[in-house]
């Protein structure tokens, strides 16, 4: 058994001790890979509109949601635009226009798409055109 007198030099051995051991136990900090966040969905605005023949409006905002509860809104421009019927048609910016009449029982979609680290995902539009009011 070793008796250590002097307080000082105690301390000192006692404070390298812990330290030591903190640091011979313990893994250097090495960075841990981060998990991005996976794509899931896209909401477009409005979910529906009523155009008159020969007037357009625009879709507003179109929102990417993620596998870690995120969600941010992404440029009209980053997505692809498909209308499935010729009664409107829609830009390669959202904007949409009445070309010829339908009713709500049978609207055009469009179909908005967005692409990201090879995730496709889509989400859709319905519009109606009407006539124009006479007068």
């Amino acid at each position: 058994m070793i008796i250590i007198k002097n307080k000082k030099l105690l301390v000192t051995l006692g404070v390298f001790f812990i330290t030591f051991l903190f640091t011979g136990c313990f893994l250097p900090d090495v960075p841990q890979p981060i998990d991005e966040a996976r794509l899931t969905s896209i909401a477009a605005l409005p979910s529906s509109m009523y155009i008159k023949i020969g007037k357009s409006k625009a879709i507003t905002s179109v929102t990417a949601y993620y596998d870690d509860g995120t969600d941010v809104n992404i440029a009209l421009n980053a997505c692809t635009y498909r209308s499935n019927k010729s009664n409107a048609t829609v830009s390669s910016s959202g904007l949409v226009t009445g070309i010829s009449s339908c009713s709500a029982t049978t609207p055009v979609s469009i179909t908005v798409t967005y692409t990201e680290e090879s995730i496709t995902v889509t989400d859709t539009v319905l519009v109606v055109v009407t006539n124009p009011s006479p007068g």
